[in-house]
């Protein structure tokens, strides 16, 4: 749902492949009757509880337990001299003839070459989706000056430092972990699930406007709060602002903005 979710840990009522993989794990070292180094156990234990404290490291417990998962799978083969073992056997040696069988890597030089040529070029030009990210809104916000301290979709901070800073700074970005301490990370948490003490962490850090996701429940909220005035609205992002003195001409300006109904998708 939002990019904070990686930092959760894994929500077994839904498909996931983790799953999948974990279960391999147990199956496949239940099943071998070559047992675990001390290595092998501390690597399987450590990257395991990694991967069920926070989703975001559970590409790296797959990194780190593949080895080990195909250490015990090949001692599994080795010992079984059936039909399976021996087609998966084949399988592999027509897969590495296959790739003994092409010559370099001359399609790869190719492709880079045509990049780096369109890119001098100017064929290739990068820009952003509008669908996804806020442009339309951060092209508002530079037109209009919003003072005080916004709250902000994480999502949507690393877009706005990069097309509207030091004009506006962000609450949050996609560098959690790295410049925001968990104690952020629970406070936005806090926010934009209603948790107890939501409104305590906008007084807290004085917050006076709010920049989200149109399609959220934040957004629907606000909009049913008096003291919140939307004054922008497309959608990708509402914008809303504190009913207070400060923000009285902007609310004159932007008296009757009606929010921006997205469709659900199929």
């Amino acid at each position: 749902m939002d990019h904070v979710d990686e930092f959760l840990s894994p929500n077994f009522h839904y498909a996931m492949a983790f799953e999948v993989l974990l279960l391999l794990v147990i199956v496949i070292l239940v099943i071998s009757r070559k047992r675990l180094n001390f290595i092998e156990i501390i690597l399987t234990l450590v990257f395991t509880h990694m991967a069920l404290y926070s989703k975001r490291f559970i590409p790296v417990f797959g990194i780190m337990i593949a080895p080990i998962l195909a250490k015990h799978a090949d001692s599994i083969l080795k010992e079984s001299n059936g039909r399976f073992a021996n087609f998966l056997k084949k399988r592999a040696n027509n897969i590495a003839a296959t790739d003994v069988s092409v010559k370099g890597y001359i399609w790869m030089v190719v492709a880079i070459i045509l990049v780096v040529v369109g890119a001098k070029a100017g064929l290739l030009n990068y820009r952003f989706d509008e669908k996804e990210k806020p442009v339309a809104a951060v092209e508002f916000l530079k037109r209009e000056t919003i003072k005080g301290n916004m709250f902000n979709n994480d999502e949507f901070g690393d877009y706005i430092i990069y097309s509207a800073y030091p004009q506006y700074r962000v609450f949050i970005d996609g560098r959690i972990g790295a410049v925001y301490d968990e104690k952020r990370l629970k406070e936005y948490s806090r926010v934009i699930h209603f948790e107890p003490g939501w409104n305590g962490v906008l007084e807290k850090y004085n917050i006076n406007w709010i920049i989200f996701d149109t399609n959220s429940i934040l957004s629907r909220f606000l909009l049913e709060k008096k003291e919140w005035q939307l004054i922008y609205s497309d959608k990708v992002a509402n914008i809303f602002v504190r009913k207070i003195p400060e923000n009285e001409d902007l609310i004159k300006k932007y008296p009757n903005v009606n929010p921006v109904i997205v469709e659900q998708k199929n």
